[in-house]
């Protein structure tokens, strides 16, 4: 799908999970005035759709992709703190003359970009940005030396020089003027130990963990479980047994 409005232009390759038929992006307000294109999902869209409807929202698609569209037409920018799931996506507001980048908490989903001369380019893969690199391709050198110690580089350098990373638990917000305001919305350096008992801790962790199962088992195509054979995935298995009366596809 592709979405253009002036000087702004979105496009997507759609992985269908939930709302199979009704659910192509870019995803558009009734008004015309936001569009949004993500990937991942939302896991409490359910929830949230049922608060935003609350506020007046309308929606025309049963994709959780839409509710990070009227989650921002409600709350604004606060609205990322607000969702729950793995996600990557832009988001265009014309009436505010706005591109709004963001990743998920923990950086499940990728995003990159690039700040050109005349405009910003992002996308999910890196090989999206390399034909727009102003020059021949170069290595970024301190990318490169961390993939090389730990078969993985973080931060904001990737390995192509220029092109730089959105931040797990990160929102950009361009501007018509190509401005980037950077938001770091979640970090994990912020968790503090709550001072718990071991039968207060559990009487908290139960009733979450049957929350986070419950939202993850939402799609409308087959899902299945990596079994490592530990105690953790064998755990999620009882938990999902619990979710559905077929046996589970590990």
């Amino acid at each position: 799908g592709v979405y253009v409005a002036g000087a702004v232009g979105l496009a997507q390759t759609r992985l269908s999970i939930i709302d199979l038929a009704g659910g192509h992006q870019p995803i558009l307000s009734g008004d015309g005035q936001l569009a949004v294109v993500a990937n991942g999902e939302v896991y409490n869209y359910l929830e949230l759709n049922e608060e935003l409807r609350g506020a007046g929202r309308e929606f025309r698609t049963r994709s959780d992709s839409e509710t990070i569209l009227h989650a921002y037409a409600v709350h604004g920018l606060a609205f990322v703190r607000r969702l729950h799931g793995m996600f990557a996506f832009a988001l265009h507001d014309a009436r505010a003359g706005r591109v709004i980048l963001a990743r998920d908490r923990l950086g499940m989903k990728p995003l990159y970009y690039l700040e050109l001369p005349d405009g910003i380019a992002f996308a999910s893969e890196l090989k999206a940005l390399r034909p727009l690199l102003p020059g021949p391709a170069e290595v970024e050198p301190a990318a490169l030396v961390q993939y090389l110690q730990n078969q993985f580089s973080t931060g904001e350098r990737t390995i192509l020089r220029g092109v730089r990373r959105v931040l797990p638990g990160e929102m950009l917000v361009i501007d018509r003027a190509l401005t980037v305001q950077r938001e770091r919305y979640w970090s994990a350096l912020d968790v503090r130990p709550a001072p718990l008992s071991f039968e207060e801790a559990c009487a908290q962790f139960d009733p979450l963990i049957e929350r986070v199962m419950a939202e993850h088992v939402r799609s409308d195509v087959p899902y299945g479980l990596f079994l490592s054979g530990g105690v953790d995935s064998a755990v999620l298995l009882a938990l999902l047994s619990a979710h559905q009366d077929k046996p589970v596809r590990t």
